[in-house]
């Protein structure tokens, strides 16, 4: 029986969670799931995933969200919501309609009772990462068996689209080595302390180069951080060594072209708790094209990297150690490739698309199973 999948996505940019939803749509089994998706604004989300062919409506994020949402499930014979993200108003309409409801936790951030209420309603909370999980069940102990982790699906660049040459791009000669960060230009990334790090590595290997690849969201906090790395770069004299890319589609393409590339995520302390990397895309993404990672031991990185086995871990806002570690693998050759081998295996191992579509369906399944089961029993 062909069952229909809602996904409530509010948010229609494209971040990290928007793009493992769309590479879960592209390859959702669609003999046995027909997908829907609700989103609560225009935007690129939009575009891509009629791109897929799947059907879509805007909803308003207001006070009638939740009853549209209730006549939507209804009108459709909606079989499973999947949140992906937590959103209390989705889960209080898959409630409302008697519909199974699996939430999907992305991130490590400072989580309030909402967030614990909305666990509560669901069926089952899909986790990223065991360290976002953990981090969430710290405060709630019970709600740990709700969880199932399903690590980000990471889709590599196809060998027959023509690459980009990075170097030429830049005036770079081939044989200067290439050190870059990939992330959204956001303080919690930490691109500070890569741009000391930097600072540190061209002392000692002057003919390095450096880039940052990535924007700022529309929040003043992000706007004027971009400004603050460009100044910090500029103070540290690094204008003409070190360049920033925005953002750059081809992401995935110009981490296989770094050397190394260095990922100085924090485990950054607000006033309402902690927030941190839930998973670490670009840490995936580099196991699969084969370069070399540095990454700060914070949130799901250390999973990623299988605790130091795929890549080298350093404390978190540590510019010397991130330095030091990045000077020793520039060195040592033999140890790069032995990373890039045991990386390339933990990429087949727990990164790839079947793997993520194979486990998420096994968890549509086991709910649609457990509360087929539980109606029966009424």
């Amino acid at each position: 029986m062909r069952r229909t999948v809602l996904y409530v996505s509010p948010p229609a940019r494209l971040g990290g969670g928007e793009i493992s939803l769309l590479t879960l749509l592209g390859r959702l089994p669609r003999d046995c799931f027909h997908p829907l998706v609700v989103t609560c604004e225009g935007g690129e989300l939009v575009g891509r995933m009629r791109d897929l062919g799947v059907e879509g409506e805007v909803l308003r994020r207001d006070l009638t969200l939740i009853p549209r949402l209730v006549r939507l499930l209804r009108r459709r014979g909606v079989s499973l919501v999947h949140a992906n993200t937590f959103d209390l108003r989705t889960a209080i309409a898959a409630r409302w309609a008697g519909v199974p409801l699996v939430g999907h936790l992305r991130v490590i951030f400072p989580f309030t009772y909402v967030d614990r209420l909305f666990a509560r309603l669901c069926d089952r909370v899909i986790a990223v990462s065991d360290a976002a999980r953990d981090h969430f069940c710290r405060e709630a102990p019970d709600l740990r068996g709700r969880f199932t982790t399903v690590y980000n699906p990471v889709a590599l660049p196809e060998n027959s689209s023509k690459p980009s040459d990075l170097r030429a791009e830049l005036g770079l000669s081939s044989d200067a080595p290439l050190v870059g960060a990939v992330a959204r230009i956001d303080p919690w990334k930490g691109l500070d302390v890569f741009v000391r790090a930097a600072d540190r590595i061209r002392a000692s290997r002057p003919e390095a180069r450096f880039v940052i690849a990535g924007r700022p969201g529309e929040s003043p906090e992000e706007i004027a951080h971009e400004r603050d790395l460009r100044r910090l770069s500029g103070d540290l004299g690094l204008e003409s060594d070190l360049f920033f890319l925005g953002f750059r589609p081809d992401g995935a393409e110009v981490i296989r072209q770094l050397d190394l590339l260095l990922i100085p995520s924090l485990v950054l302390q607000t006033s309402g708790g902690v927030k941190s990397e839930g998973f670490g895309r670009v840490a995936a993404e580099a196991l699969g094209v084969g370069t070399p990672v540095v990454a700060a031991r914070a949130g799901g990185l250390p999973e990623i990297l299988d605790g130091g086995e795929a890549g080298v871990l350093v404390p978190p806002g540590d510019a010397e150690a991130l330095a030091a570690a990045a000077l020793s693998l520039l060195r040592d050759g033999e140890r790069r490739q032995a990373l890039v081998r045991r990386g390339r295996e933990r990429f087949e191992e727990r990164f790839t698309v079947e793997k993520h579509v194979q486990q998420i369906v096994q968890v549509y399944e086991e709910v649609l199973n457990q509360r087929g089961t539980r109606n029966d029993e009424r």
